[in-house]
């Protein structure tokens, strides 16, 4: 079976990433700006944390070629030249090449290495382009 974690930034200045299970909480009368993002981390140092909607990722099911998680989001090296985000695309984990949208299948082993992340390393995308 397939783990089911996500990430995301701690809120706040920190720009600590936390792991666990994703809480979607609705709108309340405490928050009225509307819903509210937390992670339970599984290394359970912390009750939940409240993250930046933005930041959630979900892990892929799949490691590169150093044994890194790959995680939505995620800048990749694939074939060790060409840069790719990793995305949700129709029902599948994809390649998101400026190009084009491929097909991840099992590849993730040893032709991806994780270099970054769309939110702490958008400058990767600028030298892929």
């Amino acid at each position: 079976m397939r783990e089911i974690e996500f990430r995301g930034k701690l809120k706040g200045n920190s720009g600590t990433w936390i792991f666990g299970s994703l809480v979607i909480s609705e709108k309340s009368e405490q928050n009225l700006e509307g819903e509210n993002y937390a992670i339970f981390p599984k290394e359970k140092v912390l009750p939940y944390a409240d993250v930046i909607p933005e930041t959630v990722g979900q892990y892929t099911g799949l490691k590169d070629k150093n044994d890194v998680k790959i995680f939505h989001n995620d800048i990749v090296l694939f074939n060790n030249k060409d840069i790719a985000v990793i995305c949700w695309f129709k029902n599948s984990w994809r390649l998101n090449f400026p190009w084009e949208f491929a097909s991840i299948g099992n590849a993730g082993d040893d032709t991806i290495e994780v270099i970054g992340n769309i939110y702490d390393n958008p400058e990767l995308l600028e030298v892929g382009a």
